[in-house]
């Protein structure tokens, strides 16, 4: 199974941008990818293409689930063409999470 996923930045502001896998959230995806350092961003992110669902979670949200509170979360898998998602303005930290059939 393909599942790599990968982030492309285009941000005028030097910085340190950073991506690590998180433990799948909500419990229904297959991986969940946190990105963060971003400042007025354009994103791109490569989803494996046979993904079936992709969500995005704001950053200030991301954990907030482990203490009960809610957590609005954005399907974008409409977003998601040919398996790229592309977020204009982004600053600070992003969290994608898609779900793979299997």
């Amino acid at each position: 199974m393909h599942a790599e996923v990968r982030v492309f930045v285009q941000q005028e502001t030097a910085g340190t941008v950073a991506c690590r896998e998180s433990p799948a959230y909500p419990h229904a995806m297959t991986r969940t990818l946190t990105a963060t350092g971003f400042a007025d961003a354009r994103v791109h992110v490569t989803v494996p293409r046979d993904a079936t669902q992709v969500v995005l979670v704001r950053g200030d949200q991301a954990d907030l689930n482990l203490i009960g509170d809610v957590v609005a979360m954005r399907d974008v898998t409409a977003e998601t063409v040919d398996g790229l998602l592309t977020l204009e303005h982004v600053t600070g930290t992003i969290v994608v999470s898609w779900s793979i059939p299997g």
